[in-house]
């Protein structure tokens, strides 16, 4: 929620780079954000299935996509503030 919350108001705010970085940069964190919350919900999903056979407890993929698309994001907030300069 946060991410989608922060990709809402970097497309509002008028940030001081270029206006088709801050769409991009706005679409990489909400994209970021609806990515995280479907990998946290089919965790959950896969789970809830292994308690219920009492299997071993799978692994979560919803931070690796948080620290890929959080570090997309800084990179072209990077990119988009050189060019700028």
């Amino acid at each position: 929620m946060a991410l989608l919350a922060v990709a809402a108001a970097v497309d509002a705010l008028p940030l001081r780079i270029d206006d088709r970085a801050q769409a991009a940069l706005a679409a990489v964190l909400a994209l970021t954000g609806l990515a995280s919350a479907y990998h946290a919900w089919r965790g959950w999903v896969r789970t809830e299935q292994a308690m219920r056979t009492e299997r071993p407890l799978p692994g979560n993929a919803a931070g690796i996509v948080v620290v890929i698309g959080v570090a997309v994001a800084g990179v072209v907030l990077l990119v988009a503030t050189l060019l700028r300069a």
